[in-house]
């Protein structure tokens, strides 16, 4: 939300705990949270999701994608892609790129603790950027290194409900006209049984 003193009083704050758990509660009794780029690292640290931006604390100097078009391949078979194409241009503005937290053996005092086997992955991946030939309009640097094959929208299961992360931004402007299917599609499948 924005600071006080810098807009009306109604309109600062944010969401707070409170709504925060407001809406944790929504989405566990069957609700869908659709979030887009940058809200999806509120989701994902507010909600514990087992997903994380993995070009969260990147240098500059060695990933930067200013506002590019980056070629993402959608796995055409998701409910959530439906009527979409098998490639897509994804509006990239310093945005971010996703994987699953791995579950793994770690030291402590001394001693190797082996974490339970992690239960059935409720992440899917719904969007990848591509492995190769990621630029399709603009420029970047370091982006085969950095985003070459990592999540670009994810449809986590989250209670009854759902949530659903665009590591971009599929609304911006009229240059991904292609991901606006996939906002609606999201929309939609809240409602289907």
């Amino acid at each position: 939300g924005h600071t006080k003193g810098t807009m009306p009083e109604p309109y600062t704050g944010g969401l707070g705990l409170s709504g925060t758990l407001k809406l944790q509660d929504f989405v566990q009794s069957g609700g869908t949270l659709i979030c887009f780029d940058e809200a999806s690292d509120f989701a994902i640290q507010q909600f514990g999701l087992p997903v994380e931006n993995v070009v969260k604390d990147k240098s500059p100097n060695t990933f930067f994608i200013p506002g590019s078009l980056i070629r993402t391949e959608v796995d055409t078979n998701h409910p959530l892609a439906f009527g979409v194409e098998g490639e897509v241009a994804a509006s990239f503005s310093r945005s971010r790129a996703f994987e699953v937290i791995k579950r793994s053996s770690k030291m402590e005092g001394g001693t190797l603790n082996t974490l339970p086997p992690a239960p059935a992955q409720p992440v899917k991946f719904v969007a990848n950027y591509a492995k190769d030939n990621l630029l399709m309009s603009g420029w970047a640097m370091g982006e085969k290194a950095n985003i070459g094959g990592k999540g670009a929208m994810a449809h986590v299961e989250y209670g009854d409900g759902e949530i659903v992360l665009f590591a971009f931004r599929p609304q911006f402007r009229g240059q991904p006209r292609a991901t606006y299917q996939l906002v609606f599609n999201s929309i939609f499948h809240s409602t289907a049984e």
